[in-house]
C-alpha cells in the first residue's frame, strides 16, 4: 500500500494533492450512508451503530477508549471512522442528534406512520 501511495504522490501534481480530490476514495472506510437502510442515516458497516450515536457519546465527555467500552463490539478503527465522518459533517450529523433527543418529534413520527399505515 505505502509503494502505491509513493506511486501515486509521485505521478501527481502538487495542485492535485492540496486540492484533496486525490485522497478521497475511501475517506470513512467504516461508514456506509444508504437510503435504505436506517432511513438514509449513516452508520459504521456491518453494525446497526449510527455515526449520531458514536458523535453523541463523545459530546457527552466520552474518550474513544470510553466508547469501546459502552460499544464493546466495535474496534477503534471504527469509532475514529465515525468521529471523522462526525467532524465533516457535523451540522447533519447535530441535527440528528437533537432530532432523536426531542420527545415531539418522536411523537409526530409515530403519528405519521400510524396515518400512513392505516
Amino acid at each position: 500500500m505505502l509503494r502505491t501511495l509513493k506511486t501515486k504522490c509521485a505521478n501527481t501534481s502538487n495542485n492535485d494533492i492540496l486540492n484533496a480530490d486525490y485522497f478521497t476514495e475511501k475517506k470513512y472506510p467504516y461508514i456506509i450512508n444508504d437510503a435504505n437502510i436506517s432511513n438514509g442515516s449513516p452508520i459504521i458497516e456491518g453494525t446497526r451503530i449510527k455515526v449520531w450515536t458514536v458523535a453523541g457519546y463523545y459530546q457527552m465527555g466520552m474518550s474513544v477508549d470510553e466508547i469501546l467500552i459502552a460499544l464493546s463490539h466495535l474496534k477503534a478503527s471504527q469509532v475514529h471512522s465515525a468521529l471523522a465522518y462526525y467532524f465533516d459533517h457535523q451540522d447533519e450529523i447535530d441535527e440528528e442528534i437533537a432530532q432523536n433527543q426531542d420527545i415531539d418529534y418522536w411523537k409526530k413520527s409515530v403519528k405519521n406512520q400510524t396515518v400512513v399505515s392505516e
